[in-house]
C-alpha cells in the first residue's frame, strides 16, 4: 500500500521504549461508489484504557493532513464497537450513516460510516 498510494498501515509503539501496542493506517475504502481515506486502528488489549489509541490517531491524522493534504477522513466502525465509536467521536469524527456490507449477496454485518473534517 505505502509504495503504491503513500500511505496504509503502520506499527503503533509507546514513545518512551518503541514497544509495539497495535496496528493504526489508512486505505482507502469505497464508499458510495467513491475510493475514500478509511482510518483503521486496533489496540492491543494490556494497552486499553490509557489514551493511547486516541493519541496514535491524532499523531495519524495529522500527518495525513500535512502530508498528504487529505481534505477527509472516514472511519468504519462496526456498529457495535462501541470504544472505537468513543474514541472517533473524541477526536472530531462526525456520524454520516449506517451501511451494510455484503459478501455474495448475504449480509454480512453493519458498520457505521464517519468523518473528520480536515480542512478546519
Amino acid at each position: 500500500m505505502w509504495e503504491k498510494d503513500g500511505y496504509g498501515p503502520a506499527i503503533a509503539r509507546l514513545k518512551e521504549s518503541g514497544v509495539p501496542i497495535g496496528l493504526i493506517g489508512i486505505k482507502k475504502i469505497n464508499i458510495d461508489g467513491k475510493l475514500l481515506p478509511d482510518l483503521g486502528f486496533i489496540i492491543d488489549k494490556d494497552f486499553h484504557n490509557q489514551g493511547l489509541c486516541k493519541e496514535s490517531c491524532s499523531v495519524f491524522i495529522n500527518w495525513a493532513k500535512s502530508e498528504m493534504k487529505f481534505k477527509e477522513i472516514y472511519a468504519t466502525p462496526d456498529c457495535g464497537n462501541k470504544v472505537s465509536i468513543s474514541i472517533l467521536e473524541n477526536l472530531g469524527f462526525v456520524f454520516q450513516k449506517r451501511v451494510r456490507r455484503e459478501s455474495a449477496g448475504v449480509i454480512m454485518d453493519a458498520n457505521h460510516v464517519y468523518r473528520l473534517n480536515l480542512l478546519s
